[in-house]
């Protein structure tokens, strides 16, 4: 009901670990969500078919025809046809390659996310489509008479680095130095990340 209170669950990067993804699955189900959103990287490969059932769809299952599940686009899943085939989004411009990209209001909440493998920051001035969408999306009547605000893309903009003593990642410029500071500034709560 719109303007109620919601539960979500929020993962992601479970490529390549599927009986770990199920046993995250499982801890998350005695919370009865109302939808799950991961971050992305759900698959080691995105050519890889066999993956989108073995390592997604398998270890979702006990959530995964109770709820719905969305994703944020991530590096693995490679913007390949195996991922648009198996997702259906709500797609801000109707274009087919612009399906990564989308927001939703559920419950008190507004959702928007981000694909960060496509343009999502001003280069040399220019806006891409994600851009332009994204700066009117977040400042839209939607957004703002939401109790909450939340994002969520793939890259983060902050990492503490890829492994125990691999401090070579900080993070994505874009992100940090762009997405963070305009959901900023139009009052958002949150942004969730993976990749690392």
């Amino acid at each position: 009901e719109p303007g109620c209170a919601i539960r979500y669950t929020v993962w992601g990067d479970s490529r390549t670990y599927p009986e770990a993804c199920a046993a995250v699955v499982a801890s998350m189900a005695p919370f009865n969500p109302y939808f799950n959103m991961n971050v992305g990287d759900v698959v080691e490969t995105g050519s890889v078919l066999a993956q989108w059932k073995e390592q997604y769809f398998d270890p979702i299952r006990p959530l995964g025809h109770e709820v719905p599940n969305y994703i944020s686009i991530g590096n693995h899943e490679q913007n390949v046809k195996y991922y648009y085939d198996r997702v259906h989004f709500p797609n801000p411009t109707g274009l087919s390659q612009d399906e990564s990209f989308f927001s939703f209001t559920y419950g008190n909440t507004f959702f928007v996310v981000l694909d960060t493998n496509k343009p999502h920051f001003p280069i040399d001035g220019k806006k891409a489509p994600q851009v332009m969408w994204f700066e009117a999306i977040i400042a839209s009547e939607e957004a703002q008479a939401a109790t909450w605000r939340v994002a969520f893309g793939h890259l983060p903009g902050y990492s503490e680095g890829w492994n125990p003593g691999d401090c070579s990642y900080s993070g994505s410029d874009g992100v940090r130095t762009y997405v963070i500071p305009t959901l900023a500034a139009s009052g958002f709560h949150a942004y969730f990340a993976g990749h690392t």
